[in-house]
Parts: structure tokens; C-alpha cells; sequence
């Protein structure tokens, strides 16, 4: 017999309540009984690191949803003889209308992955693990939109250099970014930017704010003024 469990959460990569304790338990039970059990899971911004680094990319497709071709990957892990399957969708922001160019460095497991995409997607995103002052500038210069999705950010100043040179901020609701930049509403025409609280949440912030690019300049412009 083979059984796919599929859960929202399962111990020990993310949980919030009794569902992730069962999604742990009872297919690791199944499979002392010699049946072949499965579980898949999202992947949510919110698993731990080691994990993550041991996930093995072992398939990538798209799925239709309405009238619309949304990208899917999948990884996979064993943890307790149990093999867990995550579905990712890191990648849904290179399906949407838009190059990213990505500056600077730090942990080297996100460097790695980046540097990965843009081996994969050269046309989609630019890597340059190197500080290199000049080169910001001319980033800042040349783009529409700056994503800054600080953890922590007591102050921050790379928003401000953004609207400087024209860039419109996206940025995550906290310390001086959330202090700084206000939503933008396209109904009264307030605001400087686009804010996202949770990281899962950032797509859809990049998103909205490349659909309202595709109706003309003037939400930019109404921005940076």
C-alpha cells in the first residue's frame, strides 16, 4: 500500500498546533508496518535553516490555476524514515513581470542559492556577491522598484536613497522602513511604496506593484513626487 499525507504543518519543520504532531506520527508508524507513506507539506519561510539546507530540488513544473500558469517546485528530504516532500514556490517571483539584480553579501547558504537562480534564470536575475558602491548607485539609477525585506532594521537607509534616485521602495513593516514608508493607496494617490508584515507575503506586495506599473507612469510618478 502507498499513502501521500498531505499536511499544512508537520513536526519538526514547522507547527502550530496538534496537526503537525500527527503529520510526524502517524506516518512514521505506517511505515514500521511496512507500508509506503509519504507526507508533502508547503514550504514556509518559517523552517529552519539546517532543514532547508538538506532539501534536494527534485522536480519543477507548472500548474494551472484559473487562467493563469503558476510555478511549482518540489524538494524532498528524508527525516526519520519518513520522506517529506516541500512544495516551493521561492521561485513565483521570476514568473512575474520583472529582472531582479541582487547586491551585496552575507550568509552563505542564501548567497549560494541566488547564485544558483541566476545560473538558471540569466536572463531573469543578475548575482553580484561583491560591495561595490559605484555599482549600487547605478543599480538605484536604473531600477523601477528596491526590495529591502529586512529582518531588523533600526533605522535604514536604503530606502531613502531609493526614492533619491527615483526607485520605488518595497519594503517589510519593520523599525525605520515601516517608519518611513507609507502603502501606497491608488485610490487617493497616498503613499511612497509598497509594505509587506510576512515574508509570504512579499509576493504579493511585488506583484501589485508590477500590475499597477502596467497601467502607465502615473502611479510612479505620483509616488516619487
Amino acid at each position: 500500500m502507498k499513502i501521500l499525507f498531505v499536511a499544512s504543518e508537520a513536526y519538526p519543520f514547522i507547527k502550530t498546533g496538534g496537526m503537525g504532531d500527527v503529520a510526524y506520527a502517524l506516518p512514521k508508524a505506517l511505515r514500521k508496518l511496512g507500508i509506503d507513506v509519504r507526507v508533502i507539506i508547503p514550504k514556509y519561510s518559517s523552517i529552519p535553516l539546517p532543514f532547508e539546507s538538506c532539501m534536494e530540488n527534485i522536480a519543477t513544473f507548472n500548474v494551472e490555476v484559473g487562467w493563469r500558469n503558476q510555478y511549482c517546485g518540489l524538494e524532498c528530504l528524508t527525516y526519520g524514515e519518513v520522506p517529506y516532500y516541500i512544495v516551493d514556490k521561492l521561485e513565483e517571483l521570476l514568473s512575474l513581470d520583472l529582472q531582479i539584480v541582487l547586491l551585496g553579501n552575507g550568509d552563505g547558504y542564501y548567497e549560494d542559492i541566488f547564485q544558483n537562480y541566476a545560473s538558471r534564470y540569466p536572463s531573469k536575475i543578475s548575482t553580484n556577491i561583491i560591495f561595490d558602491e559605484e555599482l549600487a548607485r547605478q543599480i538605484y539609477a536604473a531600477s523601477d522598484m528596491f526590495l529591502m525585506p529586512s529582518l531588523f532594521e533600526p533605522c535604514g537607509l536604503g530606502q531613502l536613497i531609493a526614492l533619491k534616485y527615483g526607485s520605488i521602495p518595497i519594503i517589510r513593516e519593520t523599525g525605520g522602513l515601516k517608519d518611513t514608508i507609507i502603502p501606497y493607496n491608488k485610490f487617493t494617490g497616498e503613499g511612497n511604496g509598497f509594505t509587506f508584515t510576512n515574508y509570504n507575503s512579499q509576493y504579493r506586495s511585488l506583484r501589485k506593484s508590477t500590475l499597477l506599473g502596467r497601467d502607465g507612469s502615473y502611479y510612479h510618478n505620483s509616488i516619487i513626487r
